[in-house]
């Protein structure tokens, strides 16, 4: 990564593309290296990057054309494309690791990875996809796994709803619920009435009127927190104002509880593990007083009732525009770090492999790991198990796997010829070690029954999709 800065490129110079530049460029461990959007010219990105209507004028380090190809934000060049097909863009001549996809256009998984073709290494979708990996800061992102390289970031409502949700389930069960959006305009409105021949209300002036609206918002819930599929569905209303929108989260709770315990609930989590991505407030506060607030959601504890102990309704907001461009670079940022503890781990592993005895290295790699792994560990807040050091086909490999028999969602990390596995579950590391260690293994002399019955019995395993331990039932061994 050349000055150790993540390199980053967007596509698509629209409200987000802007405002996550902006943010990009508010941090030091980030660089913008290329740009692309083939409907503007350097002249005019300058122009719409410097002044805005809501968020103000920038007034930080300059940003001026150096020629037709490159913008220079002080004296560091920004590459300028001006192509309409992602697979063109020379993302990789520029240097750009990360690509933002923020058109709103190339939102599935066949359309962003033309991103790849163009040398982009992995792509953050700025918009909810039908097919695409969501993740939302605070609620799942510990799912995602160094070898996905095309994700969504969800939409700016579910980056609110979500994090309440899952406070509220996590704490008191939701039974089910319902979900209003009172929503700032966006760029795809009209100012006058004009045509809109697939949403007609969505077609009428939107500074004039109260527009009732579909959004999938509250259904995307279910694909970030399965545990609430199907139980959660929503509407927005779109009103004539630029900034700021607001969640309304009606829901019938499990658990009965007083609103004042709600209260605590939230601004428990708000203090702790979801500080910075829920708020929380007691304040008299309007839509204006979040323009520029980084965090997801803030739960105003004064806007929302409770009707029983079982049915209440929590009111959430969030700044549409920067708190989501906020995430964006907070995902990318989490990708990184997932990426670069792998690296760094398998790099160590190697060098260890080549220059020291067996034993030695056994505890090197230990004192290693250990200490990456407790980073990890924290990050992800999930407990960490060590089931075995595999070599080639030695016998470790059986034990490894007899310690993952019972094991669920910790983080799973071992080595096979030299390669670390590290951050996967255990079904999945129990699949790796299926592929890349049992024809060793079988050819090994000396196992005894136990020991054959543990192989015979992960050979037969189902692998549930949702992610439990595989069920395991001893037979007639069936691996290949």
């Amino acid at each position: 990564m050349g000055n150790g800065k993540i390199k980053i490129g967007i596509n698509g110079f629209g409200r987000i593309g802007r405002l996550v530049a902006r943010v990009a460029l508010h941090r030091d461990d980030i660089e913008i290296v290329a740009v692309n959007d083939p409907f503007i010219t350097p002249e005019y990105m300058t122009y719409m990057f410097k002044y805005d209507s809501v968020h103000g004028q920038w007034k930080h380090e300059d940003l001026k054309v150096k020629d037709s190809k490159t913008l220079l934000y002080g004296t560091r060049p920004v590459s300028v494309f001006g192509c309409r097909n992602p697979e063109e863009i020379p993302w990789g001549k520029s240097g750009a690791e990360y690509v933002i996809e923020s058109t709103g256009v190339f939102t599935d998984m066949e359309k962003a990875s033309a991103h790849l073709k163009g040398g982009a290494k992995k792509v953050v979708i700025s918009a909810p996809s039908k097919d695409v990996p969501m993740f939302v800061m605070g609620v799942n992102e510990n799912e995602y796994k160094s070898n996905i390289n095309i994700v969504s970031n969800a939409s700016c409502t579910t980056n609110c709803l979500a994090p309440l949700a899952k406070v509220i389930n996590d704490r008191f069960g939701i039974v089910e619920g319902l979900m209003t959006t009172v929503h700032a305009v966006t760029a795809t409105q009209k100012t006058v009435d004009g045509p809109s021949s697939k949403d007609w209300r969505g077609g009428r002036a939107a500074g004039f009127n109260i527009i009732p609206s579909s959004t999938g918002a509250a259904k995307a819930v279910g694909k970030v927190l399965p545990a609430l599929n199907g139980k959660l569905t929503g509407m927005a209303f779109r009103v004539p104002t630029v900034d700021v929108s607001v969640v309304d989260l009606t829901v019938r709770i499990g658990k009965p509880a007083t609103y004042d315990q709600i209260k605590s609930a939230v601004k428990e989590e708000s203090e702790g593990k979801m500080k910075g991505i829920l708020g929380y407030t007691e304040e008299d506060v309007v839509s204006t007083d979040f323009i520029g607030d980084c965090r997801s959601s803030i739960f105003d504890a004064k806007a929302g009732i409770a009707l029983s102990n079982n049915f209440v309704k929590l009111v959430s907001w969030y700044d549409n525009e920067w708190g989501y461009s906020c995430r964006v670079i907070d995902l990318i940022l989490h990708m990184s770090k997932c990426k670069r503890t792998l690296l760094s781990i398998a790099t160590l592993f190697r060098s260890f492999s080549t220059s020291m005895g067996q034993k030695l290295k056994m505890v090197m790699v230990v004192l290693v790991v250990v200490l990456g792994l407790s980073a990890v560990s924290m990050a992800r807040e999930l407990p960490v198990v060590l089931p075995g050091f595999i070599d080639g086909g030695s016998g470790d490999c059986w034990m490894a796997l007899a310690e993952m028999k019972s094991c669920k969602n910790e983080i799973v990390l071992f080595f096979i010829n030299g390669e670390s596995y590290l951050g996967m579950d255990c079904c999945r590391a129990i699949r790796v070690l299926t592929h890349q260690c049992w024809p060793s293994l079988l050819t090994t002399i000396g196992f005894d029954a136990e020991q054959g019955d543990i192989l015979r019995g992960f050979c037969d395993a189902s692998f549930p999709d949702d992610g439990s331990p595989p069920s395991v039932s001893p037979g007639p061994a069936t691996c290949k």
